[in-house]
């Protein structure tokens, strides 16, 4: 009988060293597992921090990219109409993603500073547009009328844009477009309201029509504002463009009006 109760007693004993062993065990194979976690999420965070470093645009990147902006807008400014950023993007692959807005900002200063141009954002929901205004100025008005986009314009349709302008200017901001073509054909500038074509030989080779409604809104110099534009009276009404408010002192346009208006009488 003792015999029986201290084999038990062993075996209860070593049943007792297994579950402790057995817990210890599983105790280390815990702890060794939040180990790796914490090594693993300390290796990834120091991975992410690296990669963020390698992916920020140093200055020299930056500049780079700058420059090559500046002489997209150069060489595109001659065709007057806004650039869409999509445009912008494709044409100087540096600019795409979030360094767009950083490399815009340097080339706008770049082109203030050098060249005497402002770089405008036209607001937009769904696609910012840019555009070049000049800004060189003159103390002599004449010049300053004469600077009015020549890499835009030929020399005769900025005659006849600053005409328009002023002829809107002078009617008190807005003007109805029969009320601009009657002007211009007692100015001897077209055949009629009716019969558009222009007869001045000044300014002859320009299609007046397309001229006002399509390139000049285009190029926001003007802004058209159509009425009844699927009826039989449709009206059109013409007031300054944002590119025009930017580009033209009113007060220098009187003089040229006159010149414009005495030399076609």
């Amino acid at each position: 009988m003792s015999q029986r109760r201290s084999q038990a007693g062993s075996m209860r004993s070593q049943q007792s060293g297994s579950t402790w062993s057995q817990r210890s065990c599983g105790s280390m194979r815990s702890q060794q597992s939040r180990a790796t976690q914490e090594s693993l999420f300390t290796q990834a965070q120091l991975e992410s921090q690296t990669q963020s470093q390698s992916q920020a645009p140093d200055e020299e990147v930056l500049e780079e990219a700058a420059v090559e902006l500046v002489n997209f807008f150069l060489d595109h400014q001659q065709f007057g109409v806004p650039m869409k950023r999509q445009t912008i993007t494709k044409a100087v692959p540096k600019t795409q993603g979030r360094i767009f807005k950083r490399v815009i900002n340097i080339a706008q200063k770049k082109l203030d500073d050098i060249f005497g141009m402002e770089l405008i954002e036209l607001p937009n929901k769904n696609n910012l547009r840019y555009i070049l205004i000049n800004k060189l100025k003159s103390d002599i008005p004449e010049i300053n009328v004469a600077l009015c986009n020549t890499n835009i314009l030929k020399k005769n349709e900025r005659s006849l844009l600053l005409l328009v302008l002023t002829v809107v200017y002078k009617s008190g901001g807005e003007l109805k477009e029969s009320t601009l073509l009657e002007f211009c054909r007692r100015a001897n500038i077209i055949e009629s309201e009716e019969k558009p074509i222009i007869i001045t030989p000044y300014f002859v080779g320009i299609d007046f029509l397309k001229f006002l409604r399509s390139d000049l809104v285009d190029m926001l110099y003007l802004e058209c504002k159509v009425l009844d534009q699927d009826g039989e009276n449709e009206m059109r009404f013409y007031s300054w463009g944002l590119r025009a408010e930017n580009e033209v002192d009113q007060n220098e346009l009187e003089a040229y009006y006159q010149s414009i208006v005495n030399t076609n009488q």
